[in-house]
């Protein structure tokens, strides 16, 4: 039986089967060509090429009207009249705007002292959480064919990404592009309304530590959602593998590999990923080295200079100045699994040595100031460990059985190198 294709009882046609779209190439021979949806509700089983309510287009990827939006929870096409899309991008605004203006008021400094308030350490406490949190998003874009719960649980930690599918632009005749260029320059629109807050503090109330706060706020921005920035810059090479031997991004599957309609999507990519991903990665490492160097050689030029990074170092022990990087290199390490490997087991393989040196690396060097940090980081590895191991039950038993003897071998080998050196 080919993949995509359901045969029924006697010597009838075959059918498509649920989640694949079928196109005919030629009726006499029978030849097709067969795709995964990425919504699978959109391709029901059925007819070749046959699409759920108001769905059409390639992998039935489209609503068909125009004043329509693709709706999950009733796999189908509805109405934009009473989706509220007005609201929604209002209120998005408002919050967006309100979190900067909170952002910044809580990295105010004391008095005439350049010392960052306590409501400052409660943000970049949240922002650990957050970091955390979205570090398991990765899982959602692996190749693993996930069941509820795991897949509600999973599609709820990649909505932490703040997609701007999710406020249904399509009902204002947004294009697919348009939205992902937007993800594209609103973390630049966030930056700019930072700075022009800062200015106008600095000029008219005489705020002399005004953008010392606005560079704090931008950089606890950019360190929690760090993976979002990352995975948002690679979605057009997270690809799908479809039966017929292309591919296409998940995200947006009409944008088949090596046509230039996908060009235009990886051109927007990689501007993303080296402006915001390797950007401030390579950021945070000249900020550790300068540190490191000025300490070494004495020239450090006090506490007002190490302010400007405290973002950087101040959850961490002295000692563990350079943590952040380390975190920064793991999210960045960990969402290049889907586009790296292309097998499912392999993916989850390289996740789980990622995890438990991390690990490994955590209980060793413990550099969190607060014990209950570490703790909880520890804990948030062992989670994502158990949730790695939990994917190998979903694969094909074709390569699950390999999988699960490579996990379970990195896995003991890892652990007992903890246990050793902890």
């Amino acid at each position: 039986r080919e993949e995509g294709l359901s045969c029924p009882a006697g010597i009838a046609e075959p059918l498509q089967a649920a989640g694949y779209s079928v196109e005919v190439v030629s009726r006499h021979p029978l030849v097709v060509s067969v795709w995964e949806c990425r919504r699978h509700g959109a391709c029901p089983e059925a007819e070749f090429g046959a699409c759920a309510p108001g769905a059409a287009g390639r992998m039935c990827a489209v609503c068909a009207l125009p004043d329509h939006y693709w709706s999950d929870t009733q796999a189908a096409c509805v109405q934009c009249a009473g989706s509220g899309v007005e609201w929604k991008l209002v209120m998005a605004v408002f919050f967006l705007v309100a979190f900067c203006v909170g952002l910044y008021s809580i990295s105010m400094t004391v008095g005439d002292e350049d010392m960052l308030t306590d409501p400052m350490e409660l943000a970049l406490s949240l922002s650990l959480l957050v970091f955390l949190g979205q570090s398991s998003s990765v899982y959602y874009k692996l190749d693993i064919p996930w069941e509820d719960p795991l897949k509600g649980i999973l599609s709820l930690a990649a909505s932490m990404s703040f997609s701007f599918d999710t406020l249904h632009l399509e009902c204002l005749g947004v294009s697919d592009f348009a939205r992902y260029t937007y993800g594209f320059l609103h973390t630049s629109l966030v930056t700019g309304f930072l700075l022009l807050l800062s200015f106008l503090l600095k000029r008219g109330l005489k705020y002399k530590d005004a953008y010392l706060r606005c560079w704090n706020s931008v950089g606890v921005l950019f360190n929690g959602f760090f993976i979002a920035l990352v995975l948002h810059g690679l979605a057009p090479f997270i690809a799908l593998h479809h039966p017929n031997g292309k591919h296409s991004p998940s995200r947006f599957p009409e944008a088949v590999l090596g046509t230039p309609e996908h060009v235009k999507w990886a051109v927007v990519g990689v501007l993303h990923l080296l402006l915001y991903g390797v950007g401030f990665l390579s950021y945070a490492l000249f900020v550790c080295w300068q540190l490191r160097a000025r300490a070494r050689g004495g020239t450090a030029r006090g506490i007002r200079a190490v302010l400007w990074h405290r973002f950087l170092f101040i959850k961490f022990k002295p000692s563990r100045y350079y943590w952040s990087l380390v975190m920064l290199l793991r999210v960045f390490v960990l969402a290049t699994a889907p586009v790296l490997l292309r097998e499912p087991h392999l993916q989850l393989t390289f996740t789980q040595i990622v995890l438990c040196a991390s690990l490994g690396l955590q209980a060793y060097f413990w550099p969190y100031k607060n014990h209950w940090y570490n703790f909880a980081d520890i804990s948030a590895l062992g989670a994502l460990m158990s949730l790695t191991s939990a994917a190998m039950f979903f694969l094909h038993t074709d390569s699950s059985l390999d999988a699960k003897i490579i996990l379970t071998t990195v896995s003991v080998f890892f652990i007992f190198c903890i246990v050793l050196f902890s």
